[in-house]
């Protein structure tokens, strides 16, 4: 019922050379203590046992969440890695994976990849882990987690030892199984009303460039290679920020960046966006750009022009903007035709 060692003990009697007298409450005993016993490698069949791992909650920085508020992704992935360098296979029947941010928590189904196994280490290199890769994507609902972008990780799984019955084990007292998470999040998503926004301020210098110019049109011309439309908004604002009025497309469209084309079923984009656009300075916005210590306020709201499906964001993708202006000014005094 017990593991057990047993100790034989034998002895000699050894001649002192000078009678000794004998009587029989003589006698020889030995007391055997084993403590702080320390194994440096077992091996044989340790059983078909249950493996737990406790809920553990740890932090699960991925920065700010601000910018990704309005960003869906379609197909992050997870991958769970167990280095293992017991000679123990092993077997994850349930796990558990909560994430959380302020509030709001999603828990992981992982029914479609589970049960798990773990591979045993190698005896023929026992220093060096075998690593088994659980892989939480597309089949799992592991976007449902990392959309609400968490901080706050909570993990833990039941399973088994020696799934498969009978084996060789061992264990070294080297022997150990890490665990990693590594994240992937491939730029594959839905943009909803993401909004970049910058502030110019109107110095001496700018204003004096306005100096003659009576009305302007800026003229825009945009070749997007992105899957991302653009709603833009021009303020003129005084100095405490308070909104003096607004330039207006001449066709009176706040859409200044047109998307580029994109296969609804892929998400690639096949065509670049294109638009030109005018955006109108009256009379009274001139007089305000001559206003030093007013701002310049450009507000634009980024969208994925796909009918809602997701797009995919590449480094080859690019935009070019050229931008021109065409002012009427005017001048007072005597001009001279003959050195123009």
């Amino acid at each position: 019922a017990v593991n057990a060692i047993e100790a034989i003990i034998r002895g000699r009697l050894v001649s002192s050379g000078t009678p000794v007298n004998f009587d029989t409450a003589n006698s020889v005993t030995a007391d055997i203590t084993m403590s702080n016993i320390q194994p440096a490698f077992i091996d044989g069949y340790f059983g078909s046992q249950s493996l737990t791992l406790d809920p553990e909650t740890f932090d699960f920085d991925l920065g700010e969440a601000t910018i990704f508020e309005n960003i869906n992704f379609a197909e992050p992935k997870v991958t769970l890695g167990f280095h293992n360098t017991f000679g123990i296979p092993m077997e994850i029947s349930s796990l558990d994976l909560d994430m959380t941010r302020d509030g709001n928590s999603a828990s992981l189904d992982a029914s479609s990849v589970i049960p798990f196994q773990i591979l045993s280490g190698n005896i023929s290199s026992p220093d060096i882990p075998v690593t088994s890769e659980l892989i939480l994507g597309n089949s799992t609902n592991i976007a449902d987690l990392i959309n609400i972008w968490p901080n706050v990780v909570t993990t833990g799984f039941d399973g088994a030892i020696n799934p498969q019955g009978n084996t060789y084990n061992y264990a070294l007292d080297t022997s150990k199984m890490d665990i990693t998470i590594d994240l992937s999040i491939p730029l594959y998503a839905r943009v909803s009303e993401f909004t970049i926004q910058d502030t110019i301020e109107i110095d001496s210098a700018m204003s004096q460039d306005f100096e003659f110019v009576k009305r302007a049109s800026f003229r825009t011309n945009i070749d997007n290679g992105f899957p991302l439309e653009a709603s833009v908004k021009l303020y003129i604002t005084d100095e405490n920020y308070v909104i003096l009025d607004s330039l207006e497309t001449s066709d009176a469209s706040d859409v200044l960046i047109n998307a580029a084309t994109v296969d609804t079923t892929t998400g690639d984009v096949i065509a670049d966006g294109y638009r030109q656009a005018d955006l109108i300075a009256d009379e009274d916005d001139v007089n305000l750009l001559k206003t030093s210590g007013n701002k310049l306020i450009l507000s634009a709201s980024l969208n994925t022009a796909n009918s809602g499906a997701n797009v995919k964001i590449y480094s080859f993708h690019k935009m070019e903007i050229k931008v021109g202006v065409l002012a009427k000014i005017f001048l007072e005094g005597e001009l001279d035709l003959r050195n123009l």
